[in-house]
């Protein structure tokens, strides 16, 4: 719900555009959840998207985090 988001960061990420950049699966939500509580971070989901996160973590953080993702993951080689 609107109420929930975190309304003093303005803008989300979106999970599979990210994945779609990295050529990976997106991750499980939860686990981003998870990844930017341990962090130190806060998260909402947007209402305009149920794929895409709301977040104070610095965008260096949420691409480490996808590249960790990827190496836990890897990309099929046929997809490189």
């Amino acid at each position: 719900a609107v109420s929930e988001e975190l309304h003093d960061v303005p803008l989300f990420y979106s999970l599979p555009a990210m994945c779609k950049v990295l050529h990976c699966t997106s991750p499980p939500l939860a686990k981003v959840q998870s990844a930017l509580v341990n962090a130190g971070y806060r998260y909402s989901q947007p209402h305009s998207d149920p794929t895409g996160i709301k977040t104070d973590a610095p965008p260096q953080v949420m691409w480490d985090m996808m590249r960790a993702w990827v190496k836990k993951k890897p990309i099929a080689k046929e997809r490189q």
